[in-house]
């Protein structure tokens, strides 16, 4: 008998450069919003503090109290403004600076249709993601939301043990634009993944991506071709039944 093809049941999304895209410079918009001058200085201590943020809790636990750390030891002109580390990252969780991604709406809403689990996986702030997804009315969408906050980043083995149950590996998918984190998190856990890459960015690692997309439209496609060939499998019908019932399949 021909091997079983996966039927994905739990969709894991990320959700900033996925769902949602980055619009302008959000270092500016802070500095604006704190009335601060933004200097190419600052901009360079933001973009290493970013990376010192990722650094720093690739192995330790997300906390808040430390992010203030960060941001104070990597951005020292901040010191100058009299800006606090938490003053800078409350104020950057109130600005808005991302679309919606073209089709992330109707995708949602159609595996939601069809019975599939929309499950977030991101590595910002809680409160904040939820709020952006109320925002872009996409939270009714998702059966739950998964947070670094008081947790791990994504590509933590500990984060793989919290969020990808037992028995379930065979059934869920991650779909996500880094290859850092949202990839190597399904090398890790051992499930399928979707690499959305609308730029057409070149693999240069030697992580395992089971499909690639530029547009989010492609995911449903995806889904329903697994779907079909779970519902193929082993079973014996005569052509012209066959025939008719992708047709109907394929107006689903």
């Amino acid at each position: 008998m021909k091997k079983l093809e996966k039927q994905y049941q739990n969709i894991y999304w990320d959700l900033d450069g996925t769902i949602w895209r980055h619009r302008g410079c959000a270092i500016e918009m802070i500095c604006d919003k704190l009335n601060i001058k933004c200097d190419e200085k600052m901009k360079m201590d933001f973009l290493y503090m970013i990376e010192e943020y990722n650094r720093h809790f690739k192995s330790r636990k997300v906390t808040k109290n430390e992010a203030y750390k960060i941001i104070e030891k990597t951005m020292p002109g901040l010191f100058f403004t009299g800006i606090s580390g938490k003053e800078f990252l409350d104020c950057w969780n109130t600005i808005s600076c991302n679309d919606l991604t073209l089709g992330a709406k109707n995708v949602l809403e159609t595996l939601q249709k069809r019975g599939k689990q929309n499950i977030v996986l991101t590595d910002w702030w809680l409160e904040r993601q939820i709020s952006q997804m109320k925002d872009f009315g996409i939270l009714d969408y998702m059966e739950k939301v998964y947070s670094a906050e008081e947790n791990f980043l994504k590509p933590n083995p500990l984060t793989v043990k919290r969020v990808i149950k037992p028995g379930t590996e065979n059934s869920s998918i991650i779909i996500g634009d880094s290859l850092e984190s949202d990839i190597q998190f399904a090398n890790t856990a051992n499930i399928d993944c979707i690499w959305f890459n609308p730029d057409g960015k070149e693999n240069k690692t030697s992580l395992n991506v089971t499909h690639e997309i530029t547009s989010l439209e492609q995911i449903v496609d995806i889904i329903k071709w697994y779907l079909q060939e779970n519902m193929w499998t082993g079973i014996k019908l005569c052509p012209h039944i066959f025939i008719k019932l992708k047709k109907i399949l394929a107006k689903i």
